[in-house]
């Protein structure tokens, strides 16, 4: 069995088997996958990451978290990395499932009783993260990869986000919207919009139109991620 530490204790539940340590050695040329030293063997593992993970961290000769990795040819997948007494998770994907599974919590209470909720929703041409059809909001979920306390989004630039904002103003007219940037720091207290990675002239109009910025940080609860509270964010 392998030990977990998370947030200064020790992790034994059923699930604790699905997960080894290891150390990371490099990324790979190919997309979604880097190699990985485990028991002193160097093993191949898939990255669940559409960007390189150089690009949010210096991962060389980091203690990473493993998940085993079902119907594929990598035994596992990179889970997350250890970050002080905690980790950072490495899949940005895994952003929407942790709002959907935290969506009941007090912290997302500014959007009323939320008692049901659709994932997924067509609305023309924009796909919407999380759509409540009672109150006609839609929420677009980012998620942020950072050591940083003060961490910086977009880190690399999006062309699917630029023309994301593009529709919202549109949207805005019938929908209210929400933008959640999930960090996935345990220890980031601020997100700051970075001018640089994106059109920043489209999340302006979209603002103006009313969507409404939040930021997020998650947490741990038995080894598992959920949304911890909010934080600010910052557009300047």
């Amino acid at each position: 069995m392998i030990d977990i530490l998370i947030d200064n204790r020790l992790i034994m539940n059923s699930n604790v088997n699905d997960y080894v340590t290891g150390v990371f050695d490099e990324e790979l040329p190919n997309r979604f996958m880097a190699r990985v030293i485990i028991n002193n063997s160097k093993e191949t593992c898939y990255v669940k990451s559409s960007s390189r993970l150089s690009n949010y961290l210096p991962m060389k000769g980091k203690k990473v978290i493993l998940k085993k990795n079902l119907n594929s040819k990598f035994r596992y997948y990179i889970y997350s990395v250890r970050f002080k007494s905690s980790q950072i998770l490495l899949c940005p994907s895994y952003a929407n499932e942790i709002v959907a599974d935290s969506f009941k919590k007090k912290v997302f209470s500014f959007l009323g009783k939320r008692k049901k909720f659709e994932k997924e929703v067509l609305i023309g041409k924009y796909k919407s993260d999380i759509f409540l059809n009672k109150e006609k909001v839609f929420i677009e979920i980012k998620s942020i990869i950072s050591d940083s306390s003060s961490a910086l989004f977009p880190v690399v630039y999006s062309e699917r986000f630029d023309k994301q904002l593009e529709l919202f103003v549109d949207i805005l007219k019938e929908y209210k919207g929400y933008l959640f940037l999930v960090c996935f720091n345990p220890y980031t207290i601020k997100i700051t919009i970075n001018r640089n990675n994106m059109n920043y002239a489209h999340l302006v109009d979209a603002v103006n139109n009313g969507l409404v910025v939040k930021g997020f940080v998650i947490g741990y609860k038995n080894n598992n991620p959920e949304i911890k509270k909010e934080i600010p964010v910052e557009i300047i």
